[in-house]
């Protein structure tokens, strides 16, 4: 983007402030976007909340405020909201919602639906959890899998729209993870699973049987039957598209514990965490794009993923709840068997 030029006060001085792709450039020091947790607007002027609790206050605006922060609120989405979950690119549409709590803007991509409060952290929807869309006047309440549901409410005329873009978003991912489904397997033709979400044999028998013989074909055949045998009629699979390769995955609950394995990718450890609920774990596999990193890694190393972690408060208690990453190797049942029935 052209990066456009804007004085400012911070503190008792005045500075050039320009917008970039990559962050805020202040008098030549750039702020990254990946750092701007949260913006507090006001009357001509903007507080950056730093990742680093730093507190950078821009006054004295001027005239030409209102474009500067559309731009400085475009720039920062580009940045932040692919580091946060699958939304990438443009998004399908942007809707202003005048919420009694303050303005929200609603961005509806082909994967997820983002809430963007001007001031305050975003929530985010992957399509995969929309279980259900009702409307009650100028109130949208969109019914979820694995969390809380979410109201949308002051669209205005726009509301018939945003629910017409937002179903159709649903009808074309469906339409998607059905062909990825029927491309893995002739055995899947016909699955409406919803994209990267688990079920058991008493909720789709056929699918699920398709993918258990998948699995014994798979890279993790032996790990798959040590888990199937632990977790019983309690295993969970699916599929998750993703951008590439579909990612057939087992959820494999046991007790209080629940196994993540992906049974036809090299990926090196299954990773075990302490909870017994299967949907909310997908849940945050799904916002997390199945990048267990942003589970796993410690704090110093996430390096992208550390957005994620300080916005998604179900990101933060799955990373709590992570009690074992068990690398596959000679001891690796062992070493489930330990972690699962602790």
């Amino acid at each position: 983007m052209t990066a456009r030029r804007q004085t400012a006060r911070v503190g008792d001085r005045q500075v050039d402030a320009f917008v970039t792709d990559a962050g805020l450039d202040v008098d030549g020091r750039l702020v990254s976007w990946l750092d701007v947790d949260d913006l507090i607007e006001g009357d001509h002027r903007v507080e950056l909340m730093l990742a680093n609790d730093e507190r950078l206050e821009l006054r004295a605006l001027g005239a030409t405020h209102d474009q500067f922060l559309d731009d400085l609120r475009r720039a920062r989405r580009a940045v932040r909201f692919p580091a946060l979950t699958v939304a990438t690119g443009e998004p399908i549409r942007s809707f202003l919602s005048r919420d009694p709590s303050g303005p929200i803007d609603v961005h509806v991509f082909s994967k997820v639906v983002v809430l963007e409060p001007r001031e305050g952290r975003p929530d985010a929807i992957p399509l995969s959890l929309l279980a259900d869309l009702r409307r009650s006047g100028h109130t949208i309440t969109l019914h979820c899998r694995g969390r809380a549901d979410a109201s949308i409410r002051a669209l205005g005329a726009r509301t018939d729209e945003f629910v017409d873009v937002l179903e159709r978003a649903c009808v074309d991912q469906r339409a998607a993870t059905a062909a990825a489904y029927a491309a893995l397997d002739p055995g899947l033709e016909g699955c409406t699973a919803p994209d990267g979400w688990a079920f058991t044999l008493t909720e789709r028998p056929a699918a699920w049987s398709t993918l258990v013989v998948l699995a014994r074909q798979g890279a993790r055949a032996d790990e798959m039957e040590l888990l199937r045998q632990l977790a019983g009629d309690d295993l969970a699979l699916g599929v998750y598209t993703g951008d590439t390769e579909p990612l057939p995955f087992a959820l494999a609950r046991v007790g209080d514990r629940i196994a993540v394995e992906a049974f036809t990718a090299d990926d090196r450890a299954t990773f075990v965490f302490a909870t017994d609920d299967v949907a909310a774990l997908n849940a945050v596999l799904l916002l997390t794009s199945f990048r267990r990193d942003a589970l796993a890694l410690p704090d110093d190393q996430l390096g992208r993923w550390a957005v994620a972690v300080r916005t998604w408060p179900a990101v933060q208690q799955a990373r709590r709840m992570l009690v074992s990453r068990v690398v596959h190797g000679p001891r690796w049942a062992e070493g489930v068997r330990t972690a699962l029935l602790a």
